[in-house]
Order: structure tokens, then sequence, then C-alpha cells
């Protein structure tokens, strides 16, 4: 029986960056989420937002930019919003599908968020891990 991967724990702070940073640009009253990238090289950081009218066109544009990057090297976490289900519940979450390599296991987390009013989201409770697939940047 094949061992489930784990995320380093550099990937794991930079999944966590990922979800604080798409909970902040919401709670500034910025409008919905913007899919973005985060990339991490060495101690640098960077990010790149993909934005237009088709949610599903600018994730799959930040997933392939994320395996570019990988692919040279970056650690790479996309993050987009969505909704979670949980307990028959739908519920606004935040995404991050991360990954340390462009065709090594890329790691799913979400974190539930609810809007308070026009410019603040609150999150609720803890970040969850959704899923481990086979290389969604290659």
């Amino acid at each position: 029986m094949a061992e489930t991967p784990h995320p380093s724990e550099t990937l794991v702070d930079l999944i966590f960056a990922a979800l604080d940073h798409g909970l902040d640009s919401i709670d500034d009253g910025a409008g919905p989420l913007v899919p973005f990238v985060l990339l991490q090289r060495g101690d640098e950081r960077a990010i790149a937002r993909f934005a237009g009218d088709d949610l599903g066109e600018c994730v799959a544009a930040a997933r392939k930019e994320a395996g570019r990057a990988a692919a040279a090297g970056a650690l790479a976490a996309v993050a987009f919003d969505g909704y979670l289900t949980t307990g028959g519940e739908r519920c606004d979450a935040i995404f991050v599908e991360a990954a340390e390599s462009a065709d090594g296991p890329t790691f799913t987390f979400a974190q539930r968020y609810q809007i308070v009013n026009e410019t603040s989201v609150e999150p609720l409770g803890n970040a969850a891990y959704i899923a481990c697939g086979d290389g969604l940047f290659a």
C-alpha cells in the first residue's frame, strides 16, 4: 500500500500565506477574489493575478503559470474563490492548490468564510486539507 505524500513545511507555509492573502483581499472590500498564483523561490515570493470574465479560464491560466514556475524550481500555490459543501451546507471558500514540482503531488486546502458586510469577511473554522492529486500543474 502506497504511503500518502505530505507537503513540506515550506509548502504548508506558502499554502497558508495564499489562504491569508485571499481572505485579506476579499476583506478589503475589493470585490470577488481574483485568482492568483503565489510563487516561492528560496526566501523570495512573487504573486501574479489572473483577472477575466470566466473564472474557469482564469484558474486554468493560473495553473498553467504555476506549472511553468514549478518546472523551473519554484514552489507554486494557486488560489481561487469557490464553494465548499460540508454536512449538506454550501459555503463560500477560498481554495489553494499547491505543489513543490510540476509533476509532483498537488495538495488542495480550503478555508470557509462568511461575508459579514460589503467590506468584511470572517473565516469559519480552520483551513481544511481537501485532497492530494497527481501533477495538477504538469
